[in-house]
C-alpha cells in the first residue's frame, strides 16, 4: 500500500494485495513507572484542561505534561453539540448514514494518530502496522461517548447543525451474536466510563500503541509507549478515586473491557464484509483498513 496516504490521513487507492489485519486476544501487559522526558513549562497549571485542574497538586510535572498533551491531541475527535436530531430505524437508511459518518470518523482518527509526537517518531512501517491493527479498536471505543445508555441509542452527528439517533437494536440484524456481545461490552464499560471523557482519551492512547500486532520493526519502542499510558491511567485512577485499592479494581475492570472490545471487533468486521445491501459503499480508507 502507499505509505504516505495512510500515515498522513489521506485517501489511498484500493489495492488487491494488502496485509491482513492482525487481531489479538492476548492480554495487555502490566505497566512500569517509567515516563518519557518532558520539558518543563511554567504555564502548565493555566493550560491544563479544566476537567483535571483540581488534580494538579498530586501529579508531578512530567505526568501533568503528558496529560495536557494527550487531551489536547484527542480534541480533534470530539463531536460538536447539535440542536436538531432525527430518529431513524430503517436499516437501509442507517447503513447509508453510517457509511458516510464512519469514513469521516476513520479519517479523524488517523489524523489524530499522526498528531502524536510519539507516533510521528516511529518508522513508516510501524506507523502503518499500528494504524491497520488499532484504528478500528479506537473507532469502536469512541462510540461510547455519543451513546445514550438510558434509552440505548447513538447520536450520530452529520454536521454542525444536525444528527441522527440510531438505536442499539439495529445490531440485532447482525450475525454471530453481534448485538449481545456489543451490548455486553457497552454496559460493562458504562460502569467505569461514567461520562469521564478523560478515561476514553487515555484508553485511546493505550489502544494506539498496542504492540501485540505483528510486523512491528521497533516493537519495544511501541511497548514502552503503551506502558507509559497504562501507567498514566493508573495514576489518573488513583487520584480520581483517592484510593489505591479502588483504583486497582477499576484498572482491572477497564483492562477487561478492552479485552471484550477485542472480541467484539471481529464480529463487526465479519458482519460488514458479509453484508449484502445496495447502500454498502465503503470509503477508500475503510476499504484499506478493513480489507472490505
Amino acid at each position: 500500500m502507499k505509505k504516505d496516504s495512510l500515515t498522513y490521513g489521506e485517501y489511498a487507492e484500493y489495492h488487491s494485495q494488502r496485509r491482513k489485519r492482525v487481531k489479538t486476544t492476548e492480554p495487555i501487559v502490566s505497566t512500569n513507572n517509567e515516563l518519557m522526558p518532558f520539558e518543563a513549562n511554567s504555564d502548565l497549571v493555566r493550560q491544563i484542561p479544566y476537567a483535571i485542574r483540581g488534580l494538579i497538586f498530586e501529579l508531578n510535572e512530567v505526568e501533568f505534561g503528558r496529560f495536557k498533551t494527550l487531551f489536547s491531541t484527542l480534541e480533534i475527535l470530539k463531536d460538536p453539540a447539535v440542536k436538531s436530531t432525527v430518529k431513524i430505524t430503517a436499516m437501509a437508511d442507517i447503513f447509508s448514514i453510517l457509511e458516510v459518518r464512519n469514513e469521516r470518523k476513520y479519517q479523524q482518527i488517523v489524523k489524530m494518530c499522526t498528531n502524536f509526537n510519539e507516533f510521528s517518531d516511529l518508522c513508516e512501517d510501524d506507523k502503518i502496522s499500528l494504524l491497520k491493527s488499532n484504528v478500528t479498536e479506537i473507532f469502536f471505543l469512541l462510540t461510547v461517548m455519543y451513546f445514550d445508555f438510558e434509552d440505548e441509542f447513538w447520536t450520530i452527528v452529520i454536521d454542525n447543525e444536525s444528527a441522527f439517533k440510531i438505536p442499539l437494536t439495529f445490531l440485532k440484524a447482525g450475525k454471530w451474536g453481534l448485538y449481545d456481545a456489543h451490548r455486553r461490552f457497552m454496559m460493562n464499560l458504562k460502569q467505569e466510563y461514567d461520562s469521564d471523557v478523560n478515561l476514553i482519551d487515555i484508553l485511546t492512547a493505550i489502544l494506539l500503541f498496542n504492540p501485540m500486532g505483528k510486523d512491528l520493526v521497533y516493537k519495544d519502542s511501541v511497548k514502552f509507549q503503551q506502558k507509559t499510558y497504562i501507567y498514566l491511567l493508573q495514576r489518573y485512577l488513583e487520584i480520581k478515586h483517592n484510593s489505591k485499592s479502588e483504583s486497582e479494581t477499576r484498572f482491572v475492570r477497564l483492562m477487561n473491557c478492552l479485552q471484550e472490545l477485542f472480541a467484539v471487533i471481529p464480529l463487526h468486521i465479519n458482519n460488514y464484509i458479509a453484508a449484502e445491501t445496495p447502500t454498502k459503499k465503503p470509503g477508500p480508507l475503510i476499504k484499506e483498513l478493513l480489507n472490505a
